[in-house]
C-alpha cells in the first residue's frame, strides 16, 4: 500500500522576515531591565556567575594565549544554552511566580533530553576547535616568530608580507629592504 504526502504549499514558499523597528531593541532591554528589578536576587547572582566565568576565561587567556580563540569562540556558542536561567526567570515572572536563583540553574531540565543532547554536541565542537586552533596557532603565529626571529639574526629581509617589521633584543629593528619577497 502506498501513501502519498500532502504537499503544503506554504512549506514550499520563502519564509517572509518581518522588518524590526529600530527602537525595538530598546524596549527589549527595558523589559529585561524591569526582570532585574522584579527578581533582584535571582538575576544578580546569574549576572555574577556570567561575571566569573569571564575572569576564569580572561585567567586562561592570559596563562595560554593559544586559547584565546576557542575559549571565545566557544563561550559565543554556549551563551544561549548559558543563558537559559535568565530565560526561566522571565518566564516565571510572566507567568505570576516568584523566580529563584535555584530554579534558574536548574532550567535545563524541563526539557532535559534535547538539551543534554545540545550540549553535548557543543561539547565535541569544543574539543575539535580547542585542538584545531592550538594547531592553527602553533603553525601560524610561532612560524611567523621563528621567521622574525632568523630575520633579525641574519640582518635580511623577512621572507613574509605579514612581518612588516620584527625587533630584536637590543631594541633595532629589521625592516624589510626589498619588496621581491617571493
Amino acid at each position: 500500500m502506498t501513501a502519498s504526502i500532502r504537499v503544503i504549499e506554504s512549506s514550499l514558499t520563502t519564509p517572509k522576515v518581518r522588518a524590526v523597528p529600530l527602537e525595538r531593541p530598546w524596549e527589549w532591554l527595558g523589559a529585561g531591565w524591569k526582570d532585574l528589578w522584579r527578581a533582584p536576587a535571582a538575576s544578580i547572582s546569574y549576572g555574577l556567575l556570567f561575571a566569573i566565568m569571564g575572569y576564569i576565561l580572561v585567567s586562561l587567556v592570559v596563562t595560554r594565549f593559544q586559547f584565546a580563540l576557542a575559549l571565545t569562540t566557544g563561550f559565543l556558542l554556549a551563551g544561549p544554552f548559558l543563558a537559559m536561567g535568565l530565560y526561566d526567570i522571565s518566564r516565571r515572572l510572566e507567568a505570576g511566580e516568584v523566580p529563584t536563583f535555584g530554579q534558574a540553574l536548574t532550567a535545563w531540565r524541563h526539557n532535559m533530553l534535547p538539551i543534554l543532547l545540545f550540549g553535548l554536541l557543543i561539547g565535541l565542537l569544543m574539543i575539535v576547535w580547542v585542538r584545531l586552533s592550538a594547531l592553527l596557532f602553533g603553525v601560524i603565529v610561532l612560524s611567523l616568530i621563528h621567521i622574525c626571529t632568523i630575520s633579525t639574526r641574519t640582518r635580511s629581509s623577512p621572507t613574509c608580507p605579514l612581518i612588516c617589521a620584527c625587533g630584536n633584543r637590543t631594541g633595532n629593528t629589521c625592516w624589510p629592504i626589498s619588496t621581491n619577497w617571493w
